[in-house]
């Protein structure tokens, strides 16, 4: 999470942490905000399907983004 004044936000998964998106939670003046709430996986790359740690990755995007959508007040 990084505090920028009056704001709160996380990054949930991103293509760094091994899938593809940018789900992010912005919290500000009570309001909790969940934008882009999803990831998904490139199908093949160089001929090769995802990788086992890949899949887990996705799996535990997948599960933080459901738990935000439930938490935040907008989408």
């Amino acid at each position: 999470m990084v505090r920028l004044g009056p704001f709160d936000v996380s990054i949930l998964a991103a293509d760094s942490m091994g899938v593809r998106s940018l789900a992010t939670v912005a919290e500000a003046c009570g309001v909790r905000l969940g934008i882009d709430l999803g990831a998904s996986l490139a199908p093949r790359r160089y001929g090769l399907p995802p990788h086992e740690l890949e899949l887990k990755a996705l799996e535990r995007a997948l599960e933080r983004a459901a738990e935000e959508v439930q938490a935040s007040d907008a989408i």
